[in-house]
């Protein structure tokens, strides 16, 4: 074997064999078996990736050479010893059309592995998607997909799917919550992702504890004739955060959304009494005390 490649590499062999054995037989043999080979033992995208640039590197840029090369000298052998111009001329285009294909083909494998890996990422987060579903909160539509509407616990992980959402639906311009609280990172994670895109929030029945500085994120803020918003303590709840958080003080984070709340521009008198009730209870401001301190802009039917 390596004597016959040192004979191909060296231009000894017959024309016909360096042709259309060496060149074009292996040429046409990666073709078909290399996508075949890499597809069926590299089930992984990312190994996928990984294989098909070790694969091109093989083939490519040491098999392709010496294949070429090795034609080269065994033509310029045969037009020495034949003298057949055209014969040597339309082998010579055969290898110019052969290194165009090679990169063709070359950028056609790496694309369709990186297609793959991508096809898979896309599978996962829709995985997760599915999987935040059947939490507790519902995300859903209303007013011709303008609004989305956020219903139940803010569970670990709703910043990152209304999020998701957000990024895909960029109609939407504002968020419609009907909670009565949840994880306090959530709040304030979807408090600031409202902020930084600029989203109105409503509230039509219920915004209670985090879910009032989910609220507050809001570019203008409303509540329904029968809406509530509802204000009080936070509480270490080990139910709740010991499998998926780690321990947080709670008076700690009461001063972070209170921060939060005096960046929306809410009045400080009515901020110093949002954490007085304590956490087994709720205080529902009214609301014209919303209206007066900024925590509403307004209210709607």
């Amino acid at each position: 074997m390596f004597k016959f490649i040192k004979q191909h590499w060296q231009g000894k062999l017959p024309l016909s064999i360096s042709l259309w054995a060496v060149f074009v037989g292996i040429l046409v043999l990666f073709y078909f078996f290399e996508p075949w080979f890499l597809n069926y033992f590299f089930k992984d995208p990312q190994q996928l990736i990984n294989a098909t640039i070790v694969s091109l590197v093989l083939t490519k840029l040491i098999i392709f050479p010496w294949q070429l090369i090795g034609l080269l000298r065994a033509s310029d052998k045969d037009f020495l010893k034949e003298g057949k111009t055209t014969r040597t001329r339309m082998i010579q285009l055969l290898m110019v059309l052969a290194i165009g294909f090679n990169l063709n083909a070359s950028v056609d494998t790496i694309q369709k592995a990186t297609f793959k890996k991508k096809q898979q990422e896309i599978a996962d987060e829709y995985q997760e998607y599915k999987k935040q579903q059947i939490k507790n909160y519902q995300l859903s539509f209303r007013n011709k997909n303008t609004q989305l509407v956020i219903a139940g616990e803010l569970d670990i992980g709703i910043t990152k799917a209304v999020s998701d959402i957000l990024r895909v639906n960029p109609q939407i311009s504002s968020i419609a919550l009907n909670s009565i609280g949840g994880h306090i990172y959530e709040g304030r994670g979807l408090s600031k992702l409202f902020t930084r895109q600029r989203l109105d929030t409503y509230v039509y029945k219920e915004c209670s504890s985090a879910c009032t500085t989910a609220f507050s994120g809001g570019e203008n803020r409303y509540i329904g004739k029968q809406a509530k918003i509802g204000f009080h303590q936070y509480k270490q709840d080990l139910k709740a955060h010991k499998k998926s958080v780690g321990y947080h003080d709670a008076q700690a984070e009461q001063e972070r959304d209170l921060e939060l709340f005096k960046s929306r521009d809410i009045d400080a008198s009515f901020l110093a009494k949002i954490f007085n009730e304590a956490s087994n209870s709720m205080w529902f401001p009214r609301h014209d005390e919303l209206i007066k301190a900024k925590v509403i802009n307004g209210i709607v039917e």
